[in-house]
């Protein structure tokens, strides 16, 4: 018969708090006991025996007037508006698409739509985009619907680069409170992408400036599939998407319908975007003059250099982008 006789030790009970690992030093003994141990405590504690707990918030976590709660083992920053983010450091201010187009009609829904001049002129919830032109540009409900709404539905707004997410937005309007007339509405949303990367780069607002673009003649001398665009950012970035939008020159309208991408660290090496099965991608471009087009890259492109290529267009090869992304 093998009889087991349990030996005690340093680490026998576990002399460690808040499940700190007990382990030996020296296996020098007094008698059957061994004489030295040390604790090896989980990241949200400290001390000898791991009976401290570590305040997450002494290192003043949180950007932006943020105000840190301390956890167990971590911390959660309450973030003043406009601030979202793990630290409070991204600031949530971006236009959503609806008036640049980001955001399709088929994506935006309404209680009812109003017609107008014998039917002829529908007041569709495609309409509620700000600064739309036109006789009729706006949605306006029927003039029977007493709980007028109008929905915007985020799908896959969170596909660049992270994982996709639903979500509804429905405005509920008051007739007898907010209405004068007839409830007409043209909205735009300001928010930002969850954990996102996805903020304009400057080139509509001349962050980046004219020194930083160049072309090889722009709106293209040529027409072929020659003709390219280049935006240098000034450092490596992280590039998550593009919009894209065309022109009309004395009243000839011109747009690129389909264009490839490539993009380069030094400005000397280029590498096209590829699609999945390794070819080169075609991204899809404009429909018209107007109308902004987006387009994510995914995954995403580190690059300090960006260029847009066309490959077909509508009259003449005429181009106006934003570069979408961060600094990250």
């Amino acid at each position: 018969m093998i009889v087991r006789v349990c030996v005690p030790g340093p680490c026998s009970p576990n002399p460690c708090l808040n499940d700190g690992q007990c382990e030996v030093v020296s296996e020098k003994r007094r008698g059957d006991v061994f004489s030295h141990y040390y604790c090896v405590c989980p990241p949200e504690v400290t001390g000898e025996h791991c009976e401290t707990n570590i305040n997450e918030c002494q290192v003043k976590p949180c950007q932006n007037g943020g105000t840190c709660s301390d956890l167990n083992g971590d911390f959660y920053c309450t973030c003043p508006s406009p601030y979202v983010g793990k630290s409070c450091q991204q600031r949530c201010t971006s236009r959503l698409g609806l008036e640049a187009g980001g955001i399709s009609e088929a994506h935006i829904r309404a209680s009812s739509v109003r017609y107008t001049f014998m039917g002829l002129q529908r007041w569709g919830p495609e309409l509620a985009r700000l600064n739309l032109k036109g006789l009729v540009n706006a949605w306006s409900p029927a003039p029977h619907d007493r709980e007028p709404w109008i929905q915007v539905w985020f799908s896959g707004a969170g596909r660049l680069g992270y994982s996709e997410f639903v979500k509804l937005l429905k405005f509920h309007q008051n007739r007898s409170v907010v209405c004068r007339r007839g409830c007409t509405l043209r909205l735009e949303l300001i928010g930002c992408e969850l954990n996102g990367c996805s903020e304009p780069m400057g080139l509509r607002s001349r962050l980046i400036s004219d020194s930083q673009i160049s072309t090889n003649a722009w709106t293209a001398a040529g027409t072929d599939q020659n003709q390219w665009i280049q935006v240098d950012l000034g450092a490596s970035k992280k590039l998550t998407g593009i919009i894209t939008q065309g022109a009309k020159d004395f009243g000839h309208i011109q747009f690129v319908t389909a264009f490839k991408v490539s993009y380069s660290q030094n400005g000397r090496d280029w590498s096209l975007v590829k699609d999945q099965r390794g070819q080169d991608k075609i991204f899809a471009g404009n429909t018209d003059n107007n109308v902004h087009k987006k387009n994510r890259f995914e995954p995403a492109l580190f690059c300090r250099f960006i260029r847009v290529l066309p490959w077909d267009w509508h009259g003449r090869i005429t181009l106006r982008l934003e570069l979408l992304g961060c600094s990250q």
